[in-house]
């Protein structure tokens, strides 16, 4: 069906050298955009599809629930510090629980020199303000940066407020909807808009903010 996952098996890797390696020689066929969901990967795979990808124009890839594990994510780093012409990276339900692991990936991104937007949707960042700080500092790096459904508290709000108090030139717009944001997280967003004079759309909908909070926003967006 639509939604079967694939689980990882090394019999795999066979199969996935012959499509990457296809993709990497085959002069005939324009891609520039490579989605992979619910297939689990392994560090090898993700390195072959950076060495096929190192050779093509792909301007976007979405890799989404994947169980990308700490290795994945350091072979991801790794292409991305080879500076490809990836423009958009969508990361899906691929849970980063290591802060070592995600201060290489953020430093990867904000070094990238053409990479635009990065999707790190329901992956877990609620739950560890020291990966989320990590996270949120590509906004020094990317123009879009989204972190919906990662249940992100007021704990996790002032983090990012923290990053955005910054005014990081490249963030032009940050999504940060179906969290679980109060009035009392309104606050950090609300002081980082008075400093703030590169931000355009922030998106909050889809938390727990009630009309004071909206005030409190709407007040600090027009100051």
């Amino acid at each position: 069906s639509q939604h079967q996952f694939i689980s990882w098996h090394s019999s795999l890797l066979p199969k996935w050298r012959c499509a990457l390696k296809e993709l990497q020689i085959n002069s005939s066929r324009n891609v520039n955009m490579v989605r992979i969901k619910r297939v689990q990967l392994v560090s090898n795979v993700v390195d072959l599809l950076g060495n096929a990808m190192s050779t093509k124009n792909i301007v976007q890839l979405t890799l989404a629930r994947n169980r990308l594990d700490r290795q994945c994510y350091h072979s991801l780093s790794k292409f991305l510090e080879k500076k490809s012409p990836l423009v958009i990276l969508e990361l899906e339900e691929n849970t980063i629980n290591d802060v070592a692991c995600a201060q290489r990936f953020s430093e990867a991104v904000v070094a990238h020199p053409s990479l635009e937007k990065l999707v790190v949707d329901n992956c877990g960042l609620g739950s560890n303000t020291q990966i989320l700080s990590a996270i949120a500092s590509t906004m020094n790096g990317v123009s879009v940066l989204s972190l919906n459904w990662n249940e992100i508290g007021s704990d996790g709000a002032a983090v990012i407020g923290n990053v955005l108090s910054t005014n990081p030139s490249a963030l032009k717009t940050l999504h940060v909807k179906f969290n679980e944001i109060d009035d009392g997280g309104v606050t950090p967003f609300a002081e980082a808009l008075g400093s703030n004079t590169n931000l355009r759309d922030l998106y909050l909908t889809q938390n727990d903010i009630t009309k004071v909070g909206e005030s409190v926003l709407r007040k600090a967006a027009f100051n």
